[in-house]
């Protein structure tokens, strides 16, 4: 297998003009992992995972032949940008600086069928991407999934800042997962809505499940271009740690929005499929 494999984290940039199907899981629905693999996610307690630049620096799959010890950090310096504005070994970091990531969930098997407003998010670390180890907290009444399990996705949007670089770029990955632990009585995990910008102002918030938010792509965005990337934190009504608002008042869940925006600002140089 390739230890030193960096595609998967390559920043989905407007400036690439990517359609749906080239930006949504990476483009890589169609390489689903080995039968029996799945991330497992315990209700009621945490997933820890690793962020980096290379799968090279990881614990789970570096190169067995590497004894240089793994970074402190979700990228070795000089391996690739760690893409904050805080910096490496900076004792003074600023939580501000940080736009958070996302774990979202489908309560489906069917990969061929999923579409980005699918997902609902069900746990956020507003303080990242910082450091290679990572956990989300997930919600205890997170039902079992289906025979087959389910879909979920990583979220992330570089804000940039600071000098940092180009900030018009999201991150999206897809997986497999299951969920551990479940009840008898778990909830019904409502479809998400798209969030909506509420800095400064709390009862302006979206209450409830919510969708990952997608934007600077071609077209499959729920959200508009933006000058000042989004965040995954409570000025877009995510709040740090398990999302507990998530769930449905009865067995029916609202149908996921499904109207997608395109984006003319992204570059029409996209070999569209």
């Amino acid at each position: 297998q390739n230890y030193n494999n960096d595609y998967p984290v390559h920043p989905l940039r407007e400036l690439d003009g990517l359609s749906k199907d080239q930006w949504f899981a990476h483009g890589y629905k169609g390489f689903p992992p080995k039968d029996g693999d799945f991330m497992v996610l315990p209700a009621g307690g945490s997933f820890t995972g690793e962020m980096t630049c290379n799968r090279a620096e990881t614990v789970q799959f570096r190169d067995p032949y590497n004894t240089d010890p793994p970074s402190n950090f979700a990228c070795r310096s000089g391996s690739g940008a760690l893409h904050v504005m805080n910096q490496y070994n900076n004792t003074n970091v600023d939580p501000t600086k940080f736009g958070g990531t996302a774990l979202a969930i489908a309560y489906t098997s069917d990969v061929s069928a999923l579409q980005p407003n699918d997902m609902t998010v069900i746990s956020v670390v507003q303080q990242s991407v910082w450091t290679r180890a990572i956990s989300y907290d997930i919600p205890a009444d997170l039902p079992a999934c289906p025979p087959g399990g389910c879909l979920c996705t990583w979220n992330w949007i570089h804000r940039a800042g600071s000098g940092e670089g180009y900030p018009f770029e999201i991150y999206n990955l897809l997986y497999r997962c299951t969920v551990s632990g479940a009840s008898a009585s778990a909830g019904v995990v409502q479809r998400g809505q798209v969030p909506k910008d509420c800095t400064g102002n709390p009862s302006a918030c979206l209450k409830g499940a919510k969708t990952p938010m997608y934007l600077y792509q071609a077209d499959g965005n729920n959200l508009p271009h933006l000058d000042v990337p989004p965040m995954y934190t409570d000025s877009w009504g995510f709040y740090q740690g398990a999302q507990n608002d998530i769930f449905a008042a009865s067995n029916t869940s609202t149908p996921a929005p499904t109207t997608y925006i395109q984006n003319p600002y992204a570059s029409s140089t996209s070999n569209s499929s």
